[in-house]
């Protein structure tokens, strides 16, 4: 990445990563069309201006109802969200959110995502009887720590018992309480 800092002409310009992942470094890799089942060379890096780079960034207001249904179709098709991620340039953070039902869950509702493995029996996702008693628990202003201890949650969900808090995730069911 250094030489493309020094390249003439591109002191204004900075490296654009075009589906938004900054640890996807690539250029001109073979990807496979679904459509055509063809491959194509692919590149995730360009030179843009700072407006540029910005306009391309990954704001909570770029995901459209007909991307996510793009999403839940390829989902549903049995491709995994890693790449769909690829496939449509999004984050696999937001494809993974719409397959788990954690964002756009009335959309993902009416397609037939199959579920994903757990990983050596563990659970992937929070049941909506958890994220219920989670929003009973805001209700009553009792502190996320002890939320956590309460619901089984390990640590590393803390995240999580805030997203709820914040309504940025299960607004569907968090709507109905008031915290």
């Amino acid at each position: 990445m250094l030489t493309f800092r020094y390249f003439p002409g591109c002191e204004n310009l900075v490296v654009d990563h075009i589906n938004r992942n900054k640890a996807a470094n690539w250029i001109d890799v073979p990807v496979l069309d679904p459509v055509t089942g063809k491959y194509e060379l692919k590149s995730n890096l360009r030179w843009a201006t700072l407006a540029e780079n910005y306009a391309n960034s990954d704001l909570p207001d770029r995901l459209t109802e007909e991307t996510v249904r793009k999403v839940c179709e390829l989902l549903e098709q049995g491709y995994p969200a890693s790449s769909v991620s690829r496939m449509l340039g999004l984050k696999y953070n937001a494809v993974a959110n719409i397959r788990n039902g954690i964002t756009w869950k009335k959309v993902s509702k009416e397609y037939n995502i199959p579920e994903v493995p757990t990983i050596s029996g563990r659970q992937r996702k929070v049941s909506e009887e958890q994220v219920k008693t989670i929003c009973e628990l805001l209700e009553k202003k009792v502190p996320v720590p002890e939320i956590l201890k309460i619901t089984g949650l390990p640590y590393t969900k803390r995240h999580f018992v805030y997203s709820i808090k914040k309504r940025e995730c299960y607004s569907d069911i968090s709507k109905d309480y008031n915290f």
